[in-house]
């Protein structure tokens, strides 16, 4: 999920379609949830957790190939129960 703040819908749409975007992109054109946010600079990147509240926060250009990244994101995922699932 992507964030558009302040542009028009189709100068969103311009710079989506000149990369492999394969993500929803939504438009916060009166900067409301930038604001409900706290997000003073851009970029900024959030991870938001399933209730709504913000996991992690990073302010500046962000490599989500890294390891780091990576690692940052599992460290935020639910534990997945090891046993085994018995199933019919």
């Amino acid at each position: 999920l992507a964030v558009n703040v302040g542009e028009n819908p189709r100068a969103a749409r311009e710079f989506a379609d000149k990369l492999p975007v394969h993500f929803t992109i939504l438009m916060d054109r009166d900067v409301r949830a930038t604001k409900a946010w706290g997000a003073k600079l851009l970029p900024v990147s959030f991870l938001v957790g399933p209730d709504g509240s913000i996991r992690y926060s990073y302010l500046g250009d962000l490599d989500w190939s890294s390891a780091q990244v990576r690692e940052k994101v599992e460290s935020l995922l639910p534990k997945q129960d090891q046993r085994a699932q018995l199933r019919p």
